[in-house]
């Protein structure tokens, strides 16, 4: 779209909105992670054992859905 000198368009509102907290909710789920790691780590004593936990709860989340109803 082509607009007369001195015009411009931006995008407000709910698309900023929405970038700003999708910036914010990846940067907490990140923290969340690392911080279920060290919990997962200081339990089992084991950083493989605690990175085996937080590996396999994806492929458990998938196979749950996934079954026949």
């Amino acid at each position: 779209m082509k607009l007369p000198p001195g015009y411009s368009v931006q995008l407000l509102g709910e698309y900023t909105e929405r970038q700003a907290a999708t910036e914010r909710l990846t940067i907490f789920a990140v923290a969340s992670l690392a911080l279920i790691f060290l919990f997962l780590q200081a339990s089992f004593r084991s950083w493989r054992l605690a990175l085996l936990a937080l590996l396999t709860l994806p492929i458990a989340l998938v196979g749950g859905f996934s079954l026949p109803t």
